[in-house]
């Protein structure tokens, strides 16, 4: 115990203290039982078809004793599938719900008693019996959701109308599934690294780039969301948060769907969408466009002091921020159904975004005894614009209804980017008072092709052995043109630094190959993987007239097993080899001085950082509770880490180094329970130790962070509110402070449910902060930077078919 308190910290009673009155909560608001056998009780509910989702007529329900089996009474739903029990004693009961064609379902431990004489009992869904094998199973009343008849690490969830009218609001509502309210990230259980999938692929492969994106999915589209605990076994992928893949629907019985959304907030963000799909035959076509214009201004403040050579310095720096930015964005879809067992997707987006940026920053030096060493104003202006196009086509076949399949996919995305920065800095020294001018004029422009293919071959042989075939090949090329002039006060004119112009050209080529197998052995699950990858990068700057090459291949094997402890519980073991590879602006070996006080210069000599990954979970899925708790531990050899000093006194220099070793270890809790059947109370806490070791840099440093999140869910409204702590946190040469933030929305259904209104507010106490501290070979600082964060934002979504 002192172990533990010694990684948690003096919080660490706390936050266990939380958990434990959250548990007890549960226990206290289950309904005891009562001696007083008046026979004034009640229960009640709804009984709907599962894949239909249409209520159900003339469903049995019949009442028996929880101690002998008895026959106490019993009815049958009508046509809106609800029934009603009246007069019951108190005390305790099971149930036996049975329809002809469905599978027979029974509850059990119903009480009641004086203090809880009704029981209204969740959605009760029923699964016809042709389409049930002994490994499926219901696993929530109130959520249509049940593991998949091939893959028990596979989660199967049946969207609701009552959710919303797109896929990013149905995910917002879906059982075990978290959306930030202010940043709109996604994840399973709290964990982090989920990855989105569209119908089996990558997201970003259908021209999603961010979740908020998913809005131009309409709710008819989809078909089901699936949650992918272990996805190494189908997808070969090695996703620490696990997968969602929205399934879309070959359903051709709906003509049209409409879908139209609005959002504006106080950040003077407004953003409008529509979205049309039409169906012909075996030829279904959608289209999409969303314009987005926001005007955001700030005033922020900081302070920074630092040691520079052992001569004290604090800068006192006043910003005033102003950005404005309009985003266009044009989608197509199409999907053609060439016989029952094949299918082409295709869709093709184009983007455009224009940005201006204003930024005036007054910094004043101080020396050790606060005395002002000089003033300065740098004044910038920024103009960028950006064009892409992303073309995607795929292609499915399926074998059998085993998951005997085929995917193969190509996609091709060209960007281009415009930026032109104006820079004046205006410094006043107060030994001489000399007003020293700096006058810049900068410009970049990047141009990014690159192509993507894929093909995955998923072959079912026995249950005791599928096999998954990945291979995808990429090609990239970047172009950079940067060129950087100053004004000449002598000349009164403009020149270009030829020292720093850069036209670079960066190629990239990689190839992965993966196989791996899985299967069930005695109740036990496993999944064995290995993955090889070639990588060429090339970095040519025609100015320099230099080249650098760099050549890697990778070895990444892994391995899980899963198995059921109980009839709810199971647990699992993992291990896997990870290698991250350094970015394009980590390897670049020029120089980027678009920031006058922050030169960034990479490191062509990097190498891939290489992480071994070891971990151990368990994780419980009880009808409306749900729960998990793992713990693991990684060793990180030549890890990237961002490393800088100070040429002088007002300029930073940052470059990359590999460190010798990262370690980190820790656990992860989550739970989530609903009770009285409207309320959803779901807490997360996350704690590590990392440590950084190398012959420059040894720091150590235990962080953890909790989550809070509270769901009420009435039939047409909803309110969620969420809470964020995370604890100081340390890097190879920075320590971030703590961070607290509160948010909450509310959602409401009208107009038969096709109306969607939703009312966010961010940092709802404008708590949060960007304050660290940083040191390095000759110099260390304290930065504390305040900004208003409080934003209140409006979404209006209607759709219709």
């Amino acid at each position: 115990m002192k172990y533990l308190f010694g990684i948690f910290g003096s919080n660490f009673s706390m936050v266990l203290g939380i958990f434990l009155l959250i548990f007890v909560f549960a226990d206290v608001l289950k309904p005891q039982q009562s001696s007083n056998n008046a026979a004034d009780g009640q229960i009640s509910g709804i009984f709907i078809d599962f894949h239909t989702r249409e209520p159900l007529e003339f469903v049995n329900f019949i009442l028996t004793s929880l101690k002998d089996s008895s026959l106490i009474t019993g009815t049958t739903s009508g046509k809106d599938g609800r029934f009603l029990l009246k007069g019951i004693a108190y005390g305790s009961y099971k149930a036996r719900v049975s329809l002809m064609g469905y599978k027979t379902r029974t509850r059990s431990n119903m009480v009641l008693s004086p203090k809880h004489h009704t029981i209204q009992l969740d959605t009760i869904f029923l699964m016809t019996k042709e389409i049930l094998t002994d490994e499926v199973k219901i696993i929530s009343d109130k959520y249509p959701m049940v593991y998949d008849k091939e893959n028990k690490d596979k989660l199967i969830i049946s969207p609701d109308k009552n959710w919303g009218t797109n896929a990013y609001e149905l995910l917002e509502s879906a059982p075990l599934i978290n959306v930030d309210i202010e940043s709109g990230a996604i994840n399973i259980f709290g964990k982090r690294s989920t990855k989105i999938y569209i119908d089996g692929i990558p997201a970003e492969y259908s021209g999603i780039e961010n979740p908020e994106e998913l809005r131009a999915y309409s709710f008819s589209d989809i078909e089901k969301i699936e949650i992918v605990m272990n996805p190494l076994a189908e997808y070969g992928e090695n996703a620490e948060g696990g997968i969602i893949n929205i399934v879309t629907k070959n359903d051709k019985k709906v003509v049209y769907t409409v879908n139209t959304g609005l959002t504006l907030n106080t950040d003077n963000l407004l953003s409008g969408s529509a979205y049309l799909k039409y169906n012909f035959g075996k030829l279904s076509l959608s289209g999409s466009y969303s314009n987005s214009y926001s005007k955001h201004k700030s005033n922020t403040s900081s302070s920074k002091k630092y040691d520079y050579e052992n001569t004290p310095v604090s800068i006192n720096q006043l910003g005033n921020n102003s950005n404005r930015s309009n985003l266009n964005n044009f989608l197509f879809r199409g999907t053609y159904s060439i016989d029952s067992t094949s299918m082409l997707n295709f869709n093709s987006k184009y983007m455009e975004t224009y940005s201006n940026g204003d930024k005036v920053l007054e910094n004043s030096t101080l020396d050790q005894y606060n005395s002002q060493l000089n003033y300065y104003t740098i004044n910038s202006i920024s103009r960028t614009f950006r064009r892409s196009s992303t073309n995607m086509i795929m292609y499915n076949k399926s074998f059998d209804k085993r998951g005997h399949t085929f995917t193969g996919l190509l996609s091709f995305t060209k960007n281009r980017m415009i930026q032109m920065n104006d820079v004046d800095q205006r410094q006043l020294f107060s030994n001489s008072l000399e007003d020293h001018i700096v006058a810049q004029k900068n410009s970049q422009e990047n141009f990014n092709t690159n192509l993507f293919w894929s093909f995955r071959y998923n072959r079912p042989i026995t249950k005791l052995l599928n096999i998954v075939g990945f291979y995808k090949g990429a090609y990239k090329k970047l172009v950079m043109n940067d060129s950087y002039t100053s004004f000449d006060t002598l000349r009164q004119l403009y020149t270009v630094d030829v020292s720093k112009k850069v036209m670079k050209n960066y190629y990239e080529n990689t190839h992965d190959l993966s196989l791996n197998t899985s299967g069930t052995i005695n109740n036990i699950r496993y999944g064995l993987g290995v993955l090889v990858n070639n990588t060429v990068n090339i970095i040519e700057n025609s100015v320099s007239s230099t080249t650098y090459t760099t050549r890697t291949v990778r070895f990444e094997p892994s391995f899980n097993v899963t198995t059921d402890i109980s009839e709810n519980g199971k647990i699992g073991l993992g291990c896997t080899r990870r290698t991250t590879y350094p970015r394009h602006e980590f390897l670049n070996p020029y120089a980027d001085y678009s920031d006058s006080a922050h030169i960034t210069v990479g490191n062509p000599d990097l190498k891939p950082a290489v992480t071994n990954l070891y971990s151990a979970s368990y994780s419980i899925m009880d009808g409306n509770y749900s729960g998990y708790i793992g713990a693991g531990y990684s060793l990180t050899t030549n890890g990237i880490q961002p490393v800088s000093s100070l040429i002088n006194s007002n300029v930073m220099r940052t470059t990359y180094e590999n460190l010798a070793t990262q370690k980190s270890y820790g656990i992860d809790l989550s739970f989530r329970g609903r009770f009285f059947n409207w309320l959803e109370i779901g807490p997360n806490l996350w704690v590590y130790q990392n440590e950084f070791i190398s012959p420059t840099v040894n720091t150590k440093g235990r962080e953890w962070s909790s989550f809070m999140r509270t769901k009420l869910s009435f039939d047409q409204f909803k309110f969620q509110f969420d809470f964020h702590y995370s604890s100081s946190s340390v890097s190879a040469q920075q320590t971030n402070k703590a961070n607290f933030s509160a948010n909450a929305a509310a959602k409401t259904l009208l107009f038969d449910k096709s109306l969607s209104l939703t009312f966010r507010v961010t940092d709802i106490f404008n708590t949060k902060n960007n304050n660290y501290d940083r040191s390095g070979s000759n110099f260390s600082m304290v930065n504390s930077t305040r900004e208003n964060t409080r934003i209140f934002t409006l979404d209006i979504s209607y759709f219709f078919q």
